[in-house]
């Protein structure tokens, strides 16, 4: 079996993990910015339908596309990190069941430190 395809491996990231992880500094500030933004159409316009068309509609829907890709691209490099320490500990674990000649015990879920 190679290190990057193997069908054990996870598919995606359990929730317990992505939990754990911190906030992405530049989605909470996103976030932020499109709170304030949502506040001053709010105010100026009533509902954000009636903001569409206008120059501060547009930049809250360019806000809010910066802030989905955003999400999106932090989703994938967690589930990268994830599932390429998944492929390094199930190497490391053959390895050393190989080296030891001993038989691996029950699975265990690898841990997200760092993106």
């Amino acid at each position: 079996m190679s290190l990057t395809c193997n069908p054990s491996a996870p598919t995606t990231v359990p929730e317990e993990v992505t939990n754990a992880l911190p906030p992405d500094p530049d989605i909470v500030s996103l976030e932020r910015q499109r709170e304030n933004l949502f506040r001053t159409i709010q105010k100026k316009h009533g509902f954000l339908n009636r903001a569409r068309g206008t120059e501060i509609g547009k930049t809250y829907q360019k806000l809010n596309a910066q802030l989905n890709d955003k999400r999106i691209r932090r989703c994938e490099q967690v589930k990268k990190k994830y599932q390429e320490d998944c492929f390094v500990r199930i190497h490391d674990e053959s390895m050393q069941k190989h080296l030891n000649k001993t038989a691996t015990e029950a699975y265990v879920e690898p841990q997200v430190y760092e993106i």
